[in-house]
């Protein structure tokens, strides 16, 4: 949270620039902090002795690191945000003549090449983002993800494809934003596409969601209603 926090710190620290290009970044970076936060939470499990750090010492180590690695990750993607404001707000002062050049910044205004934060900024948020994903196979392990590629039928068990499928779509999600900064370096369009990968990753979990935990939690849920009306005619 922390280190969110410190991404979010990075987009509001900038003088303000009255273009639409500055409005895009920051509106972008918002919601992409905020879905970060919600894909964070949403990695972990329920039940407290459903956790990465009670299943296993395996497991727990594996939680450690890995959650050194994301914050790890927040530090340089957040910087970003800043970078690109940075290079938007170089861009507008030099457009307009008799700017007096004064700014609130906490640090001196890093000098950095459109490309190079643009390098930064994809190489930042696919690190965050395949942290995350891991995360979730702490909690679960390797055998439920597996468990979740195939599915009950009639005929025994069959592929799960609507998960396969999604499962395909994400790494190359990943592939995508990995080369983001490869195909452009203008800030608002990889702040927007950083966005909507984001919120791409978070839908596509709900998706998931669906065809893999739906039915036990519909079970679940069944099998509490019929224990309860068991207990009341029981009395």
């Amino acid at each position: 949270l922390l280190m969110i926090g410190e991404g979010i710190l990075s987009l509001l620290i900038v003088e303000t620039t009255p273009t639409l290009s500055h409005y895009i970044i920051t509106t972008c970076g918002m919601l992409t902090m905020i879905f970060i936060q919600i894909i964070k939470f949403e990695s972990a499990p329920s039940h407290a002795e459903e956790h990465a750090l009670f299943r296993s010492v395996a497991s727990s180590y594996a939680y450690t690191y890995l959650i050194q690695i994301l914050s790890l990750s927040l530090i340089p993607f957040g910087v970003s945000y800043k970078v690109l404001l940075q290079n938007e707000f170089a861009a507008a002062q030099n457009a307009v003549k008799g700017y007096d050049g004064a700014s609130r910044l906490l640090a001196a205004a890093p000098k950095v090449a459109p490309e190079t934060a643009a390098t930064l900024f994809s190489g930042g948020l696919t690190a965050v983002l395949v942290a995350l994903e891991i995360l979730t196979l702490t909690h679960g392990g390797f055998g439920k993800a597996w468990g979740n590629v195939y599915k009950s039928s009639g005929n025994g068990s069959a592929y799960n494809w609507p998960v396969i499928l999604m499962t395909v779509f994400k790494i190359g999600l990943f592939g995508f934003t990995a080369t983001l900064g490869l195909w452009t370096s203008e800030p608002s369009m990889l702040t927007f596409c950083g966005c909507g990968v984001v919120m791409l990753v978070a839908f596509s979990r709900v998706f998931i969601f669906k065809f893999t935990q739906k039915g036990h939690f519909l079970k679940s849920i069944s099998s509490s209603i019929q224990k309860l009306r068991s207990r009341r005619g029981a009395k």
